[in-house]
């Protein structure tokens, strides 16, 4: 019910509101026509490398359950999967991914769940890594750290090493609902151990993050403004934070001000940080649209191959 309330509510009140800031501050959308048609190949061109590497990370997790995904099948359901998180509050995309693993690769859905729980225990360890080592580096330079910052990040490092230290225990009541969350939870434990492959992993999400404030960089750049790396992987950092508490799809709208209310924190205007911050959400919707046909097309015709085999 509150997913409906979110979905149905709050998203249009956000668009809305998006409306009414375009309107109110139509002279500053001004700057949008800096970027030159090298600064948009480049944006383009990042976007594309993102989108790989989230790819490329969802191959290697698949293999942690001895399966072998294409790395054009994983891109291919990466984008496809970012499309339609635009439309759906509740991250259809690991509903689909979940669907396709099955009937393709015959990955069980508790596996799958196995995978998404590493997954977002690694994530864990990089954002909160990432946000600690930013943190030290203010306070060695006297720079103002955003409190939230070190105070989210080590909480996150402290979750990311609990399977490490306590053990999850089943339910104890027997059903078809008990046995799936048995079986996910000794999936999990059984890859957890698998430190090679999970430390790749590691590094892909560390790659993610920076090709993600290369993107921010670019995008200001372009508008005008000389963003610094340590400032851009804060807000790089606090948006995938920010992700984990999704109330609208692909939380369109709230990424916006949030990036809009840290570039203020840094001394810039808050209506630059959000008109920036649009520019990157439209770029990854352009760069979405164009790709979904084909990643639709590549993953209809390897179920085809499927079939045709069977």
């Amino acid at each position: 019910m509150k997913r409906n309330y979110s979905y149905y509510v709050l998203t249009p009140l956000i668009l809305i509101a998006g409306i009414v800031f375009l309107i109110s501050h139509r002279q500053e959308l001004r700057i949008l026509s800096n970027p030159s048609f090298i600064d948009i190949g480049t944006m383009v061109v990042l976007v594309c490398i993102y989108f790989c590497t989230v790819g490329y990370r969802t191959k290697i997790l698949v293999s942690l359950h001895d399966r072998q995904l294409m790395l054009r099948e994983s891109v291919a359901l990466t984008v496809f999967g970012n499309f339609i998180n635009y439309f759906i509050l509740a991250k259809p995309s690991a509903i689909l991914k979940a669907w396709y693993l099955k009937s393709q690769l015959e990955l069980k859905y508790s596996q799958y769940t196995s995978l998404m729980v590493t997954s977002t225990f690694i994530s864990f360890f990089a954002v909160g890594s990432l946000g600690i080592l930013i943190t030290v580096y203010f306070l060695f330079h006297s720079l103002h750290v955003p409190i939230i910052l070190p105070l989210v990040c080590g909480n996150l490092i402290l979750v990311s090493f609990s399977p490490y230290f306590f053990r999850i225990r089943g339910p104890k009541f027997s059903n078809k609902i008990a046995r799936f969350l048995k079986s996910a939870i000794d999936g999990f434990y059984e890859i957890r151990d698998k430190k090679d492959v999970i430390f790749v992993v590691l590094l892909l999400y560390y790659l993610q993050y920076f090709i993600m404030t290369g993107i921010l960089i670019v995008i200001y750049n372009t508008l005008g403004i000389q963003l610094n790396f340590s400032i851009a992987i804060t807000i790089t950092l606090l948006s995938f934070i920010s992700s984990i508490f999704a109330v609208t799809p692909n939380n369109l709208g709230v990424k916006e001000v949030i990036v809009g209310l840290l570039m203020s924190n840094a001394g810039y205007s808050f209506s630059t940080g959000v008109i920036g911050s649009m520019l990157l959400r439209g770029c990854f919707i352009t760069v979405n649209a164009f790709a979904f046909p084909f990643s639709l097309f590549i993953l209809r015709s390897n179920q085809k191959k499927t079939i045709k085999r069977i």
